[in-house]
């Protein structure tokens, strides 16, 4: 009698398991592929921050970034003035490339770290690509001066 519960103990948790493996959610931060993720930065690089560091108005960096796309658009003049607001205090300089995550095959988030004479900023762009079409569009971006949460991220338990 005590063989057969063991034997169906051990049946019972070697099904449980693999439901488990089979059915576990595909949805775990992954690095995005090298050539993605190379064409969204220069895409970052050249139609945003090289438009933003020349003290250019930032309405063109915005324009320039949500170029060509097919998602809805976020109220560029708003998100302009947040940016000059936020960066009217030092002169603009250089950015960092921090890194890259994608959801799935059509989504991802590329964060930089931007430098200005008095502060850093965190930088967040998140693209994604319909069933439709081949091109990446920028559907979200924001900024953060909140850089506690990179070093949490860094820090060790």
């Amino acid at each position: 009698m005590k063989k057969i519960e063991i034997v169906t103990g051990i049946g019972l948790i070697t099904i449980l398991c693999l439901c488990y493996f089979q059915f576990r959610p595909n949805a775990a931060a992954q690095v995005g592929s090298d050539s993605d993720v190379s064409s969204l930065q220069q895409r970052i690089n050249n139609g945003f921050f090289d438009t933003l560091s020349t003290q250019a108005s930032s309405a063109d960096a915005y324009q320039r970034l949500f170029s060509g796309s097919q998602s809805q658009i976020p109220d560029i003049q708003d998100m302009a003035k947040k940016t000059e607001d936020m960066m009217k205090e030092g002169t603009r300089w250089r950015h960092e490339f921090m890194d890259a995550k994608t959801i799935g095959n059509d989504l991802i988030l590329i964060r930089y770290l931007y430098k200005s004479d008095t502060h850093p900023v965190i930088w967040y762009f998140t693209f994604y690509r319909s069933q439709s079409g081949l091109r990446w569009n920028c559907i979200n971006v924001r900024f953060s001066t909140n850089l506690d949460s990179l070093f949490q991220e860094s820090w060790p338990k």
